[in-house]
């Protein structure tokens, strides 16, 4: 409608993945009216300029609570409303009368779809002692037939990390993992004849709940697998992300 208000909105996007909020910009463009959407690439100081301006009545923001955190803080003074979508440490529960055939493969590609690299990856399963061996077998048997490699090859269907941090943060997860018992059913090592960030897939078994691996969003090809006799109740009162199979 002419002359009807409408309210403009700034995007910014991570200064590591800029390229595709770009051109999904550009092609929002053809057909929205004139400064209406606009993109700001950049680093932390761009978002602490928008987060901080007193033109800006309401910020998105979905990221790590650290930078969440800091988000809130330089928005305090002008009372910008907030939204903020931060991390996540989505676990899977799966429960003795499972068909274990039906769901083996939903199981792996909601852990590790994008490479693990989405904020609903599934990043720990709890799964009844009477099953357990059962389904750690049937993962790592959908694990093999996956390849890992350049994304221009047709026959991969998993890729790098996008990045030397969050390759550094995996491996790092994985290594903690190790030291504290978990035992490793596949992967657990860098893709050693891939450039780039490769990191094999990578599955570990009995782990504590207080080993890092369990505890932390890992955004990676790292999964983490336990009993949840003991767990579970606390994910519960937790409110932490709980899918049941």
């Amino acid at each position: 409608m002419p002359g009807a208000p409408c309210n403009a909105a700034v995007v910014k996007p991570s200064e590591y993945t800029p390229l595709s909020v770009l051109g999904l910009i550009h092609v929002l463009n053809q057909v929205l009216p004139a400064d209406v959407l606009h993109v700001v690439p950049g680093g932390g100081e761009v978002d602490k300029a928008l987060s901080e301006h007193d033109g800006v009545d309401k910020i998105m923001f979905t990221g790590s609570t650290k930078t969440g955190q800091a988000i809130m803080r330089s928005a305090a003074d002008g009372l910008a409303r907030l939204t903020l979508e931060l991390g996540g440490n989505d676990a899977g529960v799966v429960l003795p009368d499972v068909d274990l055939q039906a769901i083996a493969g939903d199981l792996f590609w909601g852990a590790f779809i994008n490479t693990g690299q989405t904020c609903a990856a599934l990043t720990r399963l709890y799964v009844h002692e009477d099953v357990y061996d059962s389904v750690c077998e049937a993962l790592v048997g959908v694990a093999q037939q996956m390849p890992m490699g350049n994304g221009r090859e047709e026959q991969n269907v998993l890729g790098p990390l996008q990045n030397k941090l969050q390759y550094d943060i995996v491996a790092g997860l994985v290594e903690d993992a190790k030291q504290g018992g978990g035992r490793v059913l596949i992967g657990g090592d860098p893709g050693p004849d891939q450039p780039g960030y490769f990191y094999l897939t990578t599955l570990v078994a009995d782990l504590p709940d207080d080993n890092p691996l369990v505890g932390q969003e890992q955004k990676g090809c790292g999964n983490s697998s336990g009993d949840p006799s003991e767990s579970l109740p606390r994910e519960w009162c937790a409110g932490e992300g709980c899918c049941g199979y």
